[in-house]
């Protein structure tokens, strides 16, 4: 995961005695595009990747879609995509294949979850939309999200299967924001030990903003007073040690 990776442009940091609070904004990113994805049973030499590699190419024989079978072990199939960061999903888009096999697509669930479900089997799922219906040969709809629904695992998933039936898309695109807050404890005459994962020239607050948006980062060490150097730090990195010249700003997600 790149440190830099985020959803959108969103931060609410609280530094020491500083704080920010930076309003939402939204623009027409897709946070879903080209994130790690896996389904419960990939058919032949079709990937999961293909459902959002930013191809919405309708022609299934272009290899821009799709299929997954049902299993024994998924009666009912799935695909799902890290969104690499807990998001509040606004609206996500589905488009259909062309040709014989485009009923397909039809009642699903569009679902996030905070935890991976393939590793946290008891996650519980919000659901972002129900499609009870089919979607038309080659379209693409556009569902809302109920409010409120966050999450950094969002999956689609079948909710009823005929003969010869599949999970097939040919593209999944997801918008939303940023649904996390970052809170700094400072640590006076303190350095985190270890190699930084990056570095700039700016505030205690500045610094927090860019930590906020980095999944990686742990807090940073900084040296200086109102502008100085910052040294951000990952969760991989060492112990408090004593250092008079540098303050630690331990970071905390809340949701």
């Amino acid at each position: 995961m790149h440190c830099w990776q985020r959803c959108l442009h969103v931060v609410n940091v609280t530094l020491w005695i500083f704080s920010l609070v930076e309003l939402f904004k939204s623009d027409a990113t897709n946070i879903a595009l080209k994130k790690s994805s896996k389904q419960s049973n990939a058919h032949g030499q079709d990937r999961p990747e293909r459902g959002n590699d930013g191809n919405s190419n309708t022609d299934y024989d272009e290899g821009s879609c799709v299929h997954g079978q049902p299993s024994p072990a998924y009666p009912l199939p799935w695909w799902q995509v890290d969104l690499e960061w807990m998001c509040h999903v606004t609206t996500v888009a589905i488009t259909n294949r062309d040709a014989s096999n485009a009923w397909r697509l039809h009642n699903f669930t569009i679902e996030l979850y905070r935890e991976d479900p393939t590793v946290h089997p008891n996650t519980k799922a919000q659901i972002c939309a129900v499609y009870p219906g089919t979607v038309a040969s080659g379209a693409s709809v556009t569902l809302t999200c109920a409010p409120g629904v966050r999450g950094r695992y969002l999956r689609f998933q079948k909710n009823s299967v005929k003969f010869d039936d599949a999970v097939q898309f040919c593209e999944l695109e997801a918008y939303g924001i940023n649904g996390t807050r970052s809170v700094f404890s400072r640590h006076p005459s303190q350095q985190m030990s270890g190699a930084s994962v990056g570095e700039k020239m700016g505030s205690p607050l500045s610094c927090g903003e860019d930590c906020h948006r980095m999944p990686c980062c742990a807090g940073f060490n900084f040296h200086g007073d109102s502008e100085g150097t910052c040294k951000f730090m990952s969760m991989d990195n060492g112990e408090l040690a004593a250092n008079a010249s540098w303050s630690y700003f331990a970071k905390t997600d809340v949701y």
